[in-house]
């Protein structure tokens, strides 16, 4: 299992503090971690990453980002048929992770999410709007679902704020 770590601050983060909490999560994750300060050191991301399926750059530091390093992802959970949506939209992904952002890019909207099979979370950030969109998925526990996502709500609403 993965670990998603983000804060968001009016005013700039302790960067020391950051990086010290986000260690806290690293055992979810013990085969990558990346990690990435926005907006004037405001906003921290990071990730920690089990690799289940998939491969990663092992020099990889960063966040996984689109070409134009504006669009950003973070990413807990599997999805079982990565692979074949891959094929069928044709697009070449060496992990469930670049997969996701790049179908995101081709669809704009979260329609994308319909089809994956799984379950996950999923942070973007968006460096041109600056905007978050927060995606949770439980299909094999639904009974959860529905307070995750009034959670994720409020808590989508606050960053955006």
């Amino acid at each position: 299992m993965c670990g998603i770590f983000l804060v968001k601050s009016k005013n700039s983060l302790n960067k020391l503090n950051c990086v010290s909490s986000s260690n806290l999560i690293k055992s979810r994750g013990p085969d990558f971690f990346l990690q990435k300060f926005f907006e004037k050191e405001k906003l921290y991301i990071s990730n920690s990453i089990l690799s289940i399926s998939g491969n990663y750059k092992k020099k990889q530091k960063e966040l996984v980002h689109n070409k134009k390093k504006d669009l950003y992802i973070s990413y807990n959970g599997e999805i079982f048929n990565w692979q074949d949506i891959a094929k069928k939209e044709n697009i070449e992904a060496d992990n469930d992770t670049q997969m996701l952002l790049k179908l995101s890019e081709k669809y704009k909207k979260n329609n994308f999410i319909k089809n994956l099979f799984g379950m996950f979370a999923i942070v973007f950030f968006d460096k041109k709007k600056i905007r978050f969109i927060f995606i949770v998925i439980l299909k094999e526990k639904k009974n959860y679902s529905t307070i995750i996502m009034m959670v994720i709500s409020l808590f989508l609403h606050l960053l955006n704020q």
